[in-house]
């Protein structure tokens, strides 16, 4: 029998204009119209009798209400583990009140979401086929520090991609850590920003039913290199362009490496309650073989992704921000002393937050990678 089974899914999950849109507090007037289409990607694998889904969706953030519908409805059809991710667009719907107002709770659209998701899922696990897997790791500069260019940025491009027994693709992962601002607060229209953009031409260039999920890491202090700073105001072609620069960063990569996959692991743990307000929340991981998966529900920093991904060296780690919920920001402690907007602004804990989640994070990914 083989190893690996593995399959993509999407389906639209793009609201109808005129909603509010999320990402910025200056940004008040609803959506005038659909740039392109929102889509929830879903990978599903099965390896040594478990069943894991992996999936991205063209939102700011998912609230816990949904991760808990989804995953009760994920674990009926059988998936044992779930990591449920968005790519953080500053062009989607509001279905959270964080900054924007919120679309309704009990609207035809936000009650939609956890059902079009699950059918992502469940749509992959029909699919399901024998695969081999592989991994490729390389760096591409199209990020800023917004706070201060002389501060780090993660520049990881990690692409892992799943053939079946013919040599043909079939679904993949890129992860990346970069603000999807490109279009800035002035933007009115729906729109996927660059990650979204990043799938589609993975799709296009690989053909067929092909499915490319995109993971957004640490990226809590990183804008696009489009942006000056915090000030953001690019044009669709800007999206473009970052997303095809990206593109062929991951198909030029060099040294691609053959992951054995024989089984999965997975684990969770809970931080918190941390000060000053109690907050508390799950991390996730996932062990791929030789490629590991962190799901954190909030914004790292680029320097708490650069010292995770030196624990795990040289094992490849695929660190997924805003997966399983949302818990704002978490700033290093040195963001504190020049008390940055991230540290003002959707954050809910202190400068001690970001140490713990080190420690716990390296923690969780030693015990699920063994």
């Amino acid at each position: 029998m083989p190893d690996l089974y593995a399959a993509g899914a999407k389906i639209d999950i793009t609201p109808p204009a005129g909603l509010p849109m999320d990402g910025y507090v200056d940004r008040t007037n609803p959506s005038t119209g659909i740039h392109d289409r929102l889509l929830s990607r879903a990978l599903v694998l099965r390896a040594g009798g478990r069943t894991a889904a992996i999936v991205s969706c063209d939102l700011c953030w998912v609230g816990l209400a949904t991760v808990a519908e989804v995953r009760k409805k994920a674990k009926a059809s059988g998936v044992d583990a779930l990591i449920l991710a968005a790519t953080h667009t500053h062009s989607g719907p509001a279905v959270a009140d964080f900054i924007a107002g919120p679309t309704a709770p009990d609207s035809d659209y936000v009650l939609s979401l956890p059902g079009l998701i699950t059918d992502s899922i469940r749509s992959a696990s029909e699919r399901l086929r024998p695969v081999t897997a592989e991994v490729k790791v390389g760096n591409v500069g199209l990020s800023v520090n917004r706070r201060l260019r002389s501060l780090p940025v993660d520049p990881t491009l990690v692409t892992l991609t799943f053939q079946d027994e013919q040599g043909k693709s079939v679904a993949g992962v890129l992860n990346y850590s970069c603000h999807p601002t490109v279009l800035g607060p002035t933007n009115q229209q729906i729109s996927a920003d660059y990650p979204g953009k990043v799938a589609e031409l993975a799709e296009e260039q690989e053909g067929g039913s092909y499915v490319s999920l995109f993971l957004n890491g640490a990226c809590g202090d990183v804008n696009p290199s489009t942006c000056d700073g915090y000030i953001c105001a690019g044009t669709f072609l800007d999206v473009s362009s970052m997303a095809r620069k990206l593109v062929e960063a991951s198909r030029g990569s060099p040294g691609a490496k053959p992951v054995g996959i024989s089984e999965l692991g997975a684990a969770s743990t809970r931080i918190g309650p941390l000060a000053p307000w109690g907050l508390s929340f799950e991390l996730d991981a996932m062990s791929l073989g030789g490629v590991s998966l962190l799901g954190v529900p909030g914004e790292l920093f680029a320097s708490t992704g650069i010292w995770l991904r030196k624990q795990l060296s040289p094992r490849p780690l695929l660190i997924a921000g805003f997966a399983n919920g949302y818990a704002g920001y978490f700033p290093t402690p040195d963001a504190f002393e020049r008390r940055d907007y991230e540290t003002r602004k959707i954050c809910w804990v202190d400068a001690s937050a970001e140490q713990a989640i080190r420690r716990e994070a390296a923690d969780l990914l030693e015990k699920v990678c063994g």
